[in-house]
This record gives C-alpha cells, structure tokens and sequence, in this order.
C-alpha cells in the first residue's frame, strides 16, 4: 500500500535498488501498484497499448535515448 502513494519514478528506482525488492516489483501481482503510481503522475500521457507499466515508466523517465540507443548523459558529453 505503501508503493502506491509513490510515482513511477520512485517505483522504478525502487527496482534497481535490490534484487528481492526487484523481484516483488516486477512481478505481474504488482500491476495494480504500477498503474497508481503511473496515476500519481499529473500530466503524463495516458499507457500505451503496447507497453507495460515498468516498460512505460522506463520510456518517460529514464535518461536513455531509446531511438539511437545511446543515454543522453553520453550525448551530453560529445
């Protein structure tokens, strides 16, 4: 209950932090907590068909050029 005052953003770091908390958040028994946290966010573009909720969060808020498949911190450094 508590992930699901957070945001997307928070989710997602939040997966990277451990291999056990990866595992419970990537489950697909946590959708429903993905999807309020995607709600907590105001303004963002409703879910795309294609995509699922870490996959979404991972396409808007990662720094990562998903087009020419390089981080914008590395395109910031040419």
């Amino acid at each position: 209950k508590i992930f699901c005052h957070l945001d997307s953003r928070d989710i997602l770091i939040l997966t990277r932090t451990s291999k056990k908390l990866r595992g419970i958040l990537m489950s697909k028994s946590t959708s429903d907590v993905w999807r309020a946290a995607r709600e907590n966010v105001v303004g963002l573009p409703p879910l795309l068909l294609d995509l699922n909720e870490p996959q979404y969060a991972h396409l808007i808020f990662d720094a990562y050029c998903h087009v020419g498949a390089r981080s914008s911190r590395s395109q910031a450094l040419q």
